[in-house]
């Protein structure tokens, strides 16, 4: 996967929002919309036909019209897990309904949790663990993604450490 996905998936959660797949965003963004997305020196960049275009703008636009491509809000829980105290989860329930509590899986290892999106997506910023983590079609897309220098961009990451840089 390229970095561009990554910063669209990092500009959406500034918004408050969760991508399902960054990836697919960004295709239909250059697809129907004919904007480019480009990442210079780590910062996202938009171009639609050769122009700038603001970049909160294009996402609220995308965002608005395709709502599907979104699974809930940055900062909402994911899991059952996710809520630490009885309180949390009193507050949950009030807030959301018992059907939602029930709806909610219980940890990332539940079997309806692969309908949730996972918080980790492909970069070569990324560290050993976080690379480990990933399934072996999310590896192969990101080492696609790479081409020629995938085998280097694997070593780099995993030489990283959690703790190290």
């Amino acid at each position: 996967m390229k970095d561009n996905a990554r910063r669209i998936a990092e500009a959406y959660a500034i918004m408050g929002l969760k991508c399902r797949d960054a990836q697919a965003i960004e295709s239909a963004l250059k697809e129907h919309y004919q904007v480019t997305c480009s990442d210079t020196d780590g910062f996202l960049e938009m171009t639609q036909n050769d122009a700038p275009v603001t970049i909160a703008t294009v996402l609220k636009s995308f965002y608005q019209k395709h709502p599907e491509c979104f699974v809930g809000y940055v900062g909402a829980p994911n899991f059952k897990s996710d809520l630490l105290d009885r309180e949390a989860k009193t507050r949950f329930i009030r807030e959301h309904g018992l059907a939602a509590w029930d709806a909610l899986p219980a940890t990332p290892n539940s079997p309806t949790s692969k309908y949730i999106v996972k918080p980790i997506l492909p970069s070569s910023e990324m560290k050993q663990a976080e690379w480990l983590q990933l399934t072996p079609k999310e590896r192969c897309a990101a080492i696609t993604a790479w081409g020629g220098k995938a085998v280097q961009t694997v070593e780099r990451i995993m030489s990283r450490r959690a703790g190290a840089q």
